[in-house]
């Protein structure tokens, strides 16, 4: 921590990042620039005190508003003008823009509001675990106290103890509406119910932020998180021109304004040269900035195949070996021998989530064991699975590798904030410079008699969304293998895992088929397909393509069809629904043959359409094809609403007859 704090210096610093900010508000009106930008005139000296009073290592995380705190805390004016440029120079290389900027390991913001204050947590959690001497300084808004996830993380701060600070900006306006009218009671109050210890300012200028925030500052790096409120005045718009307030409550605004008070503490003249200084280097940062040329977009390459044969075969020895491997043992016993062996594998995998510490070990029992092997990587959560989610961010961007189990796949839909607005993206829109290896297990679907909100499939909420891979492996597919590809991926993964499944064990005869059908494997980069088939993969009617729970469905109905009815089924199941390579399953089906989608979620906008509009824009669609997913209705608890309203073995055999015209 800072010791001493040069009045000259932070008046320089502050009058840079006005001028920085004020030349951006003249390069839109010129249009100029695109997008959007919201400045920080008027709060400098938040952002030049607290970047006084910690370490240059320490990590910042920051909002929208990030220009002032990124310049505080690095001061590289040309990366910064570049990326607000959309130029390759640009800290993100022209794909963050304004709000989204990042320097690995130590800034990063995010224009989502209350959303970062996660990642700032499971940044702080890494620096404990790592016994790492640095700390975390977190900037929200007053606006943001919204937010539940503020909230939660407040409490997980407090009860986790992280080198964690949280600076509230409080400028009583969020974008046009005054704060005082849309938040209760005390902002401190609030922080002190979590037991923290919390200081405010009152329009404070530099180095009363810097002494408060340097006394925090010790005490924060022996894990004693804190909040500080430093109550500010925004003298610019919200963004660009949007300001609404009257131009009276404006100027009286600007009798606070912090960098005029402070130049007022120098000598005669200094205002002059330091706004002399700071246009000289703002012009000089433009024009370098200027030089580099646009950012440019390169193609994700596909995957490649890793597999010899690239159609199914009967007489595979190694699809005949990873079959044996899995003989006998339970999908649940699959999930929890291969989370004991990464964590044994790699002491940098976590575990969190709900319930998950001993004798429990988690509501579907998967995580047993674990916290009695592994104390201390275990970590038990609250019910927030928002800020639990969003945390492991954090972790992963400081090198760990943490897994994360939802109690029930429905409850994705609470943290569908922080997989789609923060960990699916991080790496898109920080150019990749950063790895998120975040795993997200999620028991899901129906079968159970759980009711409306406990047995939905919402993978398809997620599918299609970039930066963000969704396995859905069956009971058949060897967990361990996509476990590991999962952990050693740059992207997050989500893991559906079908809970009628669990309990569900492959029997491998002598000669390796399954259930009496013949079993391939077909390895992937980023995916492992499975085919089985009665007829050697010579002579199939059909074509069932479907993943997770409903592979068991198809191969009842496969037996079933070809004792019944001499129809002999082909059944693909990929492990990978999204990004979904059609292509590779298009090699493994019987051409002009139809084609059965199934997916356990109602079809529409889902894995079947996907699938087959895929097929067809490479003209390889079958001539006749079907969907089969659950009706369009919430899904009851009584058995007999769910048989009736879930795909089911009768579905499937139904639609191939219908199909075959009998």
């Amino acid at each position: 921590m800072k010791e001493s704090f040069e009045l000259l210096d932070a008046a320089q610093a502050m009058a840079n990042i006005r001028t920085f900010e004020q030349t951006l508000l003249n390069l839109f009106k010129k249009g100029l620039l695109s997008g959007s930008t919201h400045t920080s005139i008027g709060q400098e000296a938040n952002a030049v005190g607290v970047a006084a009073a910690i370490n240059q290592d320490d990590v910042v995380v920051s909002n929208h508003r990030c220009h002032g705190h990124f310049l505080a805390h690095d001061g590289n004016m040309t990366s910064l003008f570049a990326e607000i440029m959309g130029l390759e120079g640009g800290v993100c290389g022209g794909w963050g823009g304004s709000q989204h900027l990042c320097i690995p390991r130590r800034f990063y913001s995010n224009g989502i509001q209350g959303g970062i204050l996660p990642l700032g947590l499971g940044l702080a959690l890494a620096m404990k675990m790592n016994e790492d001497h640095r700390l975390v300084t977190v900037f929200i808004g007053d606006g943001t106290l919204g937010q539940g996830a503020v909230y939660e993380c407040l409490n997980m701060a407090a009860i986790y103890k992280v080198p964690l600070l949280v600076v509230i900006e409080d400028n009583g306006i969020a974008q046009s509406t005054p704060t005082k009218n849309t938040l209760a009671g005390s902002i401190v109050d609030r922080i002190l119910a979590f037991g923290l210890r919390c200081e405010s300012l009152e329009y404070p200028d530099a180095r009363q932020v810097f002494e408060i925030a340097s006394e925090l500052g010790s005490s924060v790096r022996k894990g004693k998180p804190a909040v500080l409120v430093l109550r500010s005045a925004r003298l610019g718009p919200h963004s660009k021109g949007d300001d609404t307030r009257p131009l009276k409550e404006i100027e009286e605004l600007k009798k606070l304004d912090p960098l005029m008070r402070m130049i007022q503490q120098l000598p005669a003249g200094a205002e002059h040269r330091i706004f002399n200084q700071a246009e000289q280097l703002i012009e000089g940062a433009l024009l370098q900035a200027q030089k580099y040329s646009e950012a440019k977009y390169i193609p994700i390459q596909k995957t490649k195949s890793l597999n010899v044969h690239s159609h199914p075969v009967a007489d595979d020895p190694d699809s005949i070996a990873i079959a044996r491997s899995l003989s006998g043992i339970s999908f649940l016993e699959q999930i929890n021998r291969a989370l004991h062996d990464v964590m044994a594998e790699n002491h940098s995998t976590l575990l969190l989530g709900e319930d998950l510490l001993d004798p429990y070990g988690g509501a579907f029992k998967a995580s047993s064991g674990l916290s009695s092997k592994y104390p201390g990587r275990v970590i038990a959560t609250p019910i927030s699975e928002e800020s639990f989610v969003g945390l492991c961010g954090g972790l992963a961007l400081e090198g760990k590798k943490p897994i994360v189990e939802i109690m029930f796949g429905d409850f994705l839909a609470v943290a569908a904030n922080q997989i789609l607005n923060h960990l699916a993206l991080y790496r898109g829109m920080y150019n990749r410079q950063v790895d998120v290896p975040v795993v997200i297990r999620a028991p899901m679907g129906g079968g159970r008699g759980y009711g409306p909100t406990h047995s939905q499939s919402l993978e398809k909420i997620f599918a299609g969304q970039s930066g963000l891979r969704v396995f859905a492996p069956s009971f058949m597919h060897p967990y361990k293998y996509l476990l590991e590809m999962a952990l050693n991926s740059p992207d997050p993964t989500l893991m559906v895992e079908n809970k009628i499944s669990y309990p569900l064990r492959p029997e491998v005869d002598a000669e390796g088929l399954i259930s009496d059908l013949f079993c391939h494997y077909h390895i992937e980069e980023d995916d492992i397909v499975l085919t089985l088939s009665p007829s050697a993969f010579e002579d199939d009617d059909f074509n069932i393509v479907c993943y997770g729970g409903m592979v068991p469905l198809a191969i009842n109905a496969a037996q079933q069809l070809m004792l019944d009815h001499e129809i002999s089924i082909r059944i693909i199941a990929p492990s990978c629904i999204h990004p979904l390579n059609a292509e590779n399953l298009a090699d493994k089906l019987v051409v002009d043959k139809p084609l059965i989608a199934i997916e356990e979620a109602m079809s529409a906008f889902g894995f079947a359409a996907e699938l087959i509009a895929q097929l067809a824009e490479k003209d390889i669609s079958p001539k006749v094809f079907r969907r089969i997913g659950a009706e369009n209705c919430v899904i009851g608890a009584g058995r007999n609403l769910e048989k009736f309203i879930l795909p089911s073995v009768e579905t499937i055999i139904s639609a191939v007859l219908e199909l075959k015209g009998e």
